[in-house]
């Protein structure tokens, strides 16, 4: 359904994202993007929806207009696990 293979996006000459392994998903998986601030986490989503200019490969069946993404600021008491806030948003 998607598959990422040696996936570069630079801005001037800062590498903001470097995917050099293949990355696949499959029809009706779940995916979830975590990572500190600056890792290149919205840098990736941009460049799958082809909203950014990118290098490697990015083999999509889905159209882009049928992707959706959920982007949520930490705003979570500490208290609250990460395998927590996933399970309550996969429903699982």
């Amino acid at each position: 359904m998607l598959t990422i293979n040696n996936l570069q996006v630079t801005f001037g000459k800062t590498k903001a994202l470097n995917i050099t392994k293949e990355i696949h998903f499959e029809p009706g998986d779940h995916i979830g993007i975590i990572g500190s601030n600056g890792a290149g986490k919205s840098t990736l989503i941009q460049a799958i929806l082809g909203l950014l200019p990118y290098q490697g490969t990015i083999r999509s069946k889905v159209d882009p207009q049928k992707m959706s993404v959920h982007l949520q600021e930490n705003m979570y008491v500490n208290t609250v696990s990460v395998k927590m806030i996933l399970e309550t948003i996969l429903g699982t």
